[in-house]
């Protein structure tokens, strides 16, 4: 699993991902960045594999485009009412 890990970009594992077996996972991986957003059948739907829950996306262009996308997706939302900056 280390030298597949070496030639991931990211993973993205399904939100319905046992929690034992993601446990598992994101220790295998823990160099790489991983992503929870989709069900397993949105990842079906989307990439069209039939029971994935975790998809490996290896080093490539298109995999730094796509992990900053879901960079962006899973960026924490500022407080509305927060101030821009600090007044004192």
């Amino acid at each position: 699993m280390v030298r597949l890990a070496r030639k991931l970009d990211f993973a993205l594992l399904a939100t319905d991902l046992a929690a034992r077996t993601r446990s598992e996972i994101e220790y295998k991986l823990r160099e790489v960045p991983r992503f929870i957003l989709y069900t397993s059948a949105e990842l079906e739907q989307f990439f069209g594999v039939p029971g994935a829950k975790v998809l490996g996306f290896k080093k490539s262009d298109l995999a730094r485009s796509i992990r900053r996308e879901l960079k962006e997706l899973t960026k924490p939302e500022e407080p509305e009412d927060s101030p821009a900056s600090p007044t004192g």
